[in-house]
Formats: structure tokens, C-alpha cells, sequence
């Protein structure tokens, strides 16, 4: 047996989406059915990495980004605008549209030195 507990606003969500529709009898035969929809998509999805040679190489090239990602520091976190713009300063610097002398003084000018 499987217990699942569920913040209120989702179980309300649910209880109404019940009532509304009379699609289910309970709030665990919606569950039940969610996590079959899940289950079959996910071995789908499994069948397909075995069959489909391009899709197993897409699949095993995102998971080797996602493991340089982390190691490089991604938490999966918006950046924000100051850390975007000193990125961008550092990318013109970088590709040479702007001087070290430019991109010192830009950093400076915005307090992101």
C-alpha cells in the first residue's frame, strides 16, 4: 500500500476538480490513475531510449551537460540582474567588443566590481 501525503491547496484542487467533472469516485482513484499515466509514460519513454539510437544519444548528451552544469556551479537558480550584466560585460570583454579598461570601469559604474 501507498501513502501519500499532499499540500492542502493540491488536495482541494483535487477534491474539486472531482466534484466538478465526476470523473472519479475519490480522491485516491485520481491518484491511482495519475501515477498509471506517469508510470506507462515513463516506460514509454524508457522503450524509446532502447529503440531510437538519435533520441539515446540526445538523452545521454543532456545528462552529461547537467553533470558539467553542476560542477561548474549551477543550482538551478534564476541569476540575477547584476550577475546577468556582469556576465554580459565579461563576454564583450571576452569576444573583444570592449577593452579591460571599459569592462573595469562599467563594472565599477554599476558597483558589480
Amino acid at each position: 500500500m501507498l501513502t501519500v501525503q499532499v499540500n492542502d491547496s493540491l488536495a482541494k484542487a483535487i477534491d474539486d476538480l472531482i466534484k466538478a467533472d465526476k470523473l472519479y469516485g475519490s480522491r485516491s482513484e485520481f491518484l491511482k490513475d495519475a501515477i498509471r499515466k506517469n508510470l506507462l509514460y515513463v516506460l514509454d519513454f524508457q522503450e524509446k531510449l532502447k529503440t531510437n539510437p538519435s533520441l539515446k544519444k540526445i538523452h545521454d548528451d543532456a545528462e552529461k551537460l547537467a553533470l558539467t552544469s553542476k560542477q561548474r556551479g549551477f543550482t538551478g537558480k534564476v541569476p540575477s540582474k547584476d550577475e546577468m550584466t556582469k556576465w554580459a560585460i565579461e563576454s564583450d570583454l571576452k569576444k573583444g567588443f570592449i577593452s579591460k579598461k571599459e569592462a573595469k570601469a562599467l563594472l565599477q559604474e554599476l558597483n558589480l566590481a
